[in-house]
C-alpha cells in the first residue's frame, strides 16, 4: 500500500466522521464503557450480583447516550460497591481516595474524563506508556491531573486484586488494622509514584518539542519521549529497588512509539519539503513566519458513465430502421424524372 493511498483512506475516514460525528462518539462511547465495566468485574468482581454480563452491558448502553463524566462516576460506583462486598475498609479508604481525586479533577480538569478510564484500561491491557506519548501529542500539560488520577486507580484496583485473599482470611484482625495496612500500601507504594513521576516528565517533554518550529518536531518529541520514559523507569527501578520487568517495559514502550506515530499520521500530516519562511514587518513589529503546509489528498471520486451507441440499435433490424427514416421525411424524385416533368 502506497503513502497516497494511505493518505486517500484517511481523508475518507475523516470524511465519514464528519458526516456521522453524533453515530461514531455513541459507539465509541459504548464499547469504552464495555471494556471499563468488564474490566472491573474481571479484576475485583467480589460482589456476585453485578459481576454478570447483563450488568457491563446495560451501563454501557446508558453510558452511550450521556456525558463521559457519567461514566466516570459508574466506574466508580462499581468500584466501590465489589470492595465493599470484598471489605468494608477497603471501600472506605478508596472512597476517600476517589473522593479527593473527584473533586481534584473536576476542579481542574473536567472535560478529560476518557483519560480517567483510558488509564486503568491501558494498564490492564499492558500499554500504560502510551497515555503520555499520546496525550503529549494532541493534549495540555494539564491532562497530568486526569491521567495522574488514573494511575492511582489502577494500583487501587490492583491492591485489591492482589490482597483479596488476605482480607477474606484476616477476620481477627481488627478494623483500624486494615485500614492502616491500605493506608501504608497507597502511600508508600514507590511504584505509583514512579510511574505518576514518569508519565508527568514524558508528558511535558513531548508536549514542549511538538511545540517547536523544527523539522520533524512531532517524530521526534515521539522519540524523547519514549527514551525518557525508558530511562526513568530503569533509573527509578535500581534506585527504589523495584522489581520490574525490562522486557514489558522495552515491548510496551515500542507499542506505545506505533500508536502515537498512529496518531501522528490522522492528526498531523505535513510536508516539510514544501517549507517556506515569510518575513514582513507592520508598524510595531517584525514578523518572521514559518510555514509547512498540510499533505492532503482528496479521494477520487470515480463515476462510470453508460454510453449507448446509436448504431447498437440499427445493426439489429436495418430495414426496419431505413424505413421508418424514409417515412419520416418527403422521398425525392430521380434525377431524370424530374427532368422529364419539366418537359412536360
Amino acid at each position: 500500500m502506497t503513502m497516497t493511498t494511505m493518505y486517500e483512506i484517511r481523508e475518507q475516514m475523516k470524511e465519514l466522521y464528519s458526516r456521522y460525528d453524533i453515530y461514531i462518539m455513541t459507539l465509541l462511547k459504548f464499547v469504552l464503557g464495555l471494556f471499563c465495566f468488564f474490566m472491573i468485574n474481571g479484576k475485583i468482581g467480589y460482589m456476585e450480583k453485578l459481576d454478570n454480563f447483563a450488568v457491563p452491558v446495560l451501563l454501557s448502553l446508558l453510558c452511550s447516550f450521556l456525558p463521559v463524566n457519567c461514566m466516570v462516576m459508574f466506574a466508580a460506583l462499581l468500584i466501590l460497591a465489589h470492595l465493599f462486598a470484598l471489605s468494608l475498609e477497603v471501600a472506605a479508604v478508596a472512597g476517600a481516595i476517589f473522593l479527593v481525586l473527584l473533586l481534584l479533577y473536576f476542579v481542574i480538569a473536567p472535560q478529560h474524563g476518557y483519560l480517567l478510564i483510558l488509564t486503568p484500561l491501558l494498564f490492564s491491557l499492558k500499554l500504560p506508556y502510551a497515555v503520555p506519548l499520546i496525550m503529549g501529542l494532541t493534549g495540555t500539560p494539564i491532562v497530568m491531573v486526569p491521567v495522574s488520577c488514573g494511575v492511582v486507580v489502577y494500583y487501587i484496583l490492583h491492591f485489591a486484586a492482589v490482597n483479596a485473599s488476605a482480607f477474606g482470611a484476616s477476620e481477627s484482625e481488627s478494623m483500624g488494622d486494615r485500614v492502616k495496612f491500605m493506608i501504608e500500601y497507597m502511600a508508600g507504594n514507590k511504584e505509583m509514584m514512579l510511574t505518576v513521576f514518569a508519565f508527568a516528565a514524558v508528558l511535558c517533554i513531548v508536549y514542549i518539542l511538538r511545540r517547536m518550529s523544527m523539522d520533524y518536531a512531532w517524530q521526534i518529541a515521539i522519540g524523547a519521549g519514549a527514551l525518557t520514559n525508558v530511562l526513568i523507569f530503569l533509573i527509578g527501578d535500581f534506585a527504589l529497588n523495584i522489581s520490574g520487568s525490562i522486557l514489558g517495559l522495552l515491548l510496551g514502550t515500542v507499542c506505545s512509539v506505533a500508536a502515537a506515530f498512529v496518531v501522528q499520521f490522522f492528526v498531523f500530516s505535513v510536508d516539510y519539503t514544501g517549507t517556506r519562511k515569510v518575513q514582513f514587518e507592520d508598524d510595531e513589529y517584525y514578523y518572521y513566519v514559518k510555514a509547512v503546509p498540510k499533505i492532503t489528498i482528496s479521494a477520487e471520486d470515480k463515476q462510470v458513465k453508460e454510453i449507448h451507441s446509436r448504431t447498437r440499435g440499427k445493426a439489429k433490424n436495418p430495414s426496419r430502421t431505413r424505413k421508418g427514416l424514409s417515412a419520416g421525411r418527403p422521398s425525392r424524385p430521380h434525377p431524370e424524372n424530374r427532368k422529364e416533368a419539366r418537359t412536360h
